[in-house]
């Protein structure tokens, strides 16, 4: 599958097409790349797509703990040819010895490793082919710093209904389904904006159908099978309201939410709030809370605003709410500071704990 195949991430595919492009036009391999978003949006599917698309092999560890020596490490790299993708997923989870002896041959593809102990230990230099490293990540705030220097950083943001939906479609056509429109379209209502989500619905139904068209009624039935429909509220329901709502709406929801986990919320002025939605106490702590009901990953300078806008307020800590996530320089900001991200996946936990419907802040 090359690039004009995989569907959504339109951003951050623009941008890696034009990278590919430099990389052609010199005969050099792709600069490493750091590929940021929560567990199942297709960060993996697209590293072996841009592989595919360089025509260069993939070589992937889908668990870094396995990864215990460093002359585990060196037995990876020495097998890379010329171009080769080296693939990590959760880079986060690299062991700190494992993390330090990395660095170096991402950085000049030298790999230095101590023979023997004690007073007969030598270092020998071991000259690797230019490679090319890439990453994956759900938690860009926990990954390294100097390993994330030597990195291009692409935050994935989300997908909307209609991609999820030609992504079920792709997967039931290549395993011989065809599918209703209206059919497909519910089925991508239930997998909470995630590719990876996608991909386990479409296993289950397959295993359950014996019927190669699917009609609406069938894919409401198969649903209700398997549990999706009649609940009171599902995550799946209740991202696509909160993704659903305006900027209005949105605040509305989050400060009926603090107010179930019991603060005292106080509605900024409309103008003049410097970022600060809602001021929220609890404990004789003074809180500020910025909404952002976006489409796309907030980045680092709406959080670095907002944590001049928390110190002015004399607020003690802040929180920025979001239908989407953050951006890993908006993470790495943040990290050490009293400020703290609440991406989609956290706000629907939070919700959910508290028994909130994404309608006017009811309980359930």
């Amino acid at each position: 599958m090359d690039l004009s195949h995989y569907v959504g991430q339109e951003g951050v595919k623009r941008q890696l097409k034009a990278l590919i492009e430099v990389a052609k036009g010199r005969s050099q391999p792709l600069p490493h790349i750091l590929l940021c978003g929560r567990p199942g949006m297709g960060k993996g599917t697209l590293a072996r797509t841009i592989a595919f698309e360089l025509k260069v092999n993939l070589k992937e560890c889908t668990n870094p703990l396995v990864i215990e020596r460093p002359g585990d490490l060196a037995a990876l790299m020495t097998n890379l040819e010329e171009g080769d993708f080296m693939l990590v997923r959760e880079i986060e989870l690299l062991r700190d010895e494992i993390l330090e002896c990395l660095l170096q041959p991402v950085k000049d593809f030298q790999l230095d490793i101590m023979i023997g102990k004690g007073p007969s230990a030598r270092l020998i230099k071991l000259d690797l082919k230019r490679f090319t490293f890439v990453g994956t990540t759900s938690k860009p705030s926990q990954v390294d710093k100097r390993l994330r220097r030597s990195m291009i950083v692409y935050d994935f943001g989300s997908y909307n209904v209609g991609e999820i939906a030609q992504i079920i479609e792709s997967i039931l056509k290549e395993q011989g389904f065809m599918i209703d429109r209206d059919a497909v379209k519910l089925l991508a209502e239930h997998c909470e904006a995630c590719p990876g989500d996608a991909a386990a619905l479409v296993k289950r139904i397959v295993s359950h159908l014996a019927e190669r068209y699917i009609t609406n009624d069938l894919a409401r039935e198969t649903l209700d099978i398997f549990g999706y429909l009649g609940k009171p509220l599902t995550t799946a329901d209740l991202t696509g309201r909160l993704q659903a709502m305006n900027a209005l709406e949105f605040e509305e929801f989050v400060a009926s939410l603090f107010q179930e986990m019991g603060y005292v919320v106080d509605f900024t002025p409309g103008s003049g709030d410097h970022g600060i939605d809602l001021l929220v106490r609890k404990d004789n702590r003074l809180i500020a809370v910025q909404c952002k009901r976006w489409n796309a990953p907030v980045g680092e300078p709406v959080v670095r605003d907002f944590f001049g806008s928390l110190t002015s307020a004399g607020a003690q800590s802040g929180y920025v709410v979001t239908t989407t996530t953050f951006t890993s320089r908006a993470y790495a900001f943040a990290q050490g500071k009293p400020i703290q991200l609440i991406d989609l996946d956290e706000l629907t936990d939070l919700a959910s704990r508290a028994g909130m419907k994404a309608n006017s802040g009811e309980k359930q």
